[in-house]
C-alpha cells in the first residue's frame, strides 16, 4: 500500500494515456472518511459530481451522476494520516 509522508496533503493520478470512462469509483485503504476526490481536465480542477457515497473502513465507494472520462483524478486528505491499497474505476 501507498502511505503519505510528504507535507503534501493530496495524490493526483494522470489519466491520459488510460482515458477509461467510469461513473463509479472505489478506493481501498485506510482512514479514508474525510478524504475528497476531484477531476482535472486540461488545467481546470472540479468537484467530483457525486450522487452516492458509502464509507467502510478499509474502503469509500463514490457513486457518480454521470459517467466521466477525465485527465486526472486529485485525491486530497485534509491533512489525516491514511494508506491506500487500490483505485478501481468502472
Amino acid at each position: 500500500g501507498w502511505v503519505n509522508k510528504k507535507d503534501e496533503n493530496f495524490l493526483e493520478l494522470n489519466l491520459t494515456k488510460v482515458k477509461e470512462s467510469f461513473n463509479k469509483l472505489v478506493i481501498h485503504g485506510y482512514g479514508l472518511a474525510d478524504m475528497q476526490v476531484k477531476v482535472k481536465n486540461g488545467e481546470e480542477l472540479s468537484e467530483l459530481a457525486v450522487a452516492e457515497t458509502k464509507v467502510e473502513e478499509f474502503s469509500k465507494t463514490y457513486i457518480l451522476a454521470e459517467t466521466i472520462c477525465p485527465d486526472a483524478l486529485r485525491l486530497e486528505f485534509g491533512g489525516k494520516s491514511i494508506e491506500l491499497y487500490e483505485i478501481e474505476a468502472f
